[in-house]
This record gives C-alpha cells, structure tokens and sequence, in this order.
C-alpha cells in the first residue's frame, strides 16, 4: 500500500505488522461513525502531520501517535513493542506537573505516558462499542 510506504518514509519508521494490518483492515463501523475526534487515525497525510508535529513538542522518537480525543490525549504504540500495547500522553499535563525547565523531554514524556491498553485489538474493540 502506497500510503503506509509514505508514512513509513515520511517518518523514518518501520510500522509494525499488528499497525499494518490495522491500517489495510480499518474497521468501517470506526469509519462511519461521526465522532467528533479522531481517537484513531486513517488517513495517511493525517499520521504523518501528527507525527510531525509531536516530534517537534515533546514527544521522542521511537513512539507512534495512533490517535488522540477531544481532551488533548494522544494514544501512541511503541514502534518497537512486540505487544503493540497502547499508551495514552495528555499533552496538557505537562501544565500541571512539576517539572524544572532543565528536565529533559524524554524524562517529562516516559513520566507522563501511561499504558491503557494491552495491545492494538483491545483499543479497537473500545472504539467500537462507542459506535
């Protein structure tokens, strides 16, 4: 599939399998429904945007958004874990959590990242009974 070689290159990344067969099979009942965030993302150019622009804030590499909610949190998978676990970050906790300027970003993001679900298909089975 071009687009998974586009974000695959974009990025400077290897998606993982488990990622892959999500993006090829994306459940229609995710596509179809209104929701007013995109909890998990299917659009190509979407990925690479938000990708982009976490690395920029605090977010390090080796960590892919998969998608985020209406209260500033991003869901991630670590590119390099078997499992595809997947992580919820709420950017705007850093506003509230004690942290000297001089901490390092990697030190704020890896205290503030939290694990949520045990792998990709539990995530989508969630998303799913909201429809």
């Amino acid at each position: 599939m071009k687009s998974i070689r586009e974000i695959e290159s974009k990025l400077n990344i290897y998606l993982p399998s488990d990622y892959v067969n999500l993006l090829l099979n994306f459940p229609d009942e995710i596509i179809s429904a209104e929701l007013n965030f995109e909890n998990l993302l299917d659009n190509s150019n979407r990925i690479i945007e938000i990708n982009l622009l976490l690395r920029k804030m605090e977010v390090p590499e080796g960590y892919l958004a998969i998608g985020y909610d209406v209260t500033a949190t991003h869901f991630f998978i670590k590119l390099d874990d078997e499992d595809q676990a997947v992580y919820e970050y709420n950017i705007a906790e850093i506003a509230f959590e004690n942290y000297e300027e001089d901490d390092d970003e990697n030190y704020i993001f890896e205290n503030l990242i939290k694990r949520r679900y045990k792998n990709l298909e539990e995530y989508v089975d969630e998303l799913k009974s909201w429809v």
